[in-house]
Formats: C-alpha cells, sequence, structure tokens
C-alpha cells in the first residue's frame, strides 16, 4: 500500500481484519481491500521507512467512513 511523502513513496506493510472473518490477510501491492458493502475493517502495520521530524504525510482514503 503506497503513501506519498513530498512525492516520495513510501510503503505501509501489514495486515488488515474483518469483522465476521476469521483469520488476517496481507495488505496488497495496490492497497486495494476489494470489500463490498459495510465492512468493519482494522489495518495493522508499519512503514518501510523511518518518516523525518515534521515532514507531512499524506494518506489517501477512498470510499471510506471512518
Amino acid at each position: 500500500m503506497g503513501i506519498n511523502l513530498y512525492n516520495e513513496k513510501i510503503d505501509f506493510i501489514g495486515t488488515y481484519d474483518v469483522e465476521g472473518e476469521e483469520g488476517s490477510h496481507t495488505l496488497p501491492e495496490d492497497g486495494k481491500l476489494g470489500l463490498s458493502g459495510n465492512n468493519n475493517v482494522i489495518i495493522e502495520g508499519h512503514f518501510n521507512k523511518d518518516i523525518p521530524i515534521n515532514k507531512q504525510l499524506i494518506m489517501k482514503i477512498d470510499n471510506m467512513r471512518v
């Protein structure tokens, strides 16, 4: 799952759990979970590199209520 940090792409590596399903799923490279309907999802993970102090991180989330 790629995220832009001032025109520098960093990756978010981790897993996600969907309420009502057993087990965790690995986050796909393209960041698309392919879920439909109303799902409660928990995403856990880490960035593939450190984010420098005072740098702005912009995450884009489409079609999701938070």
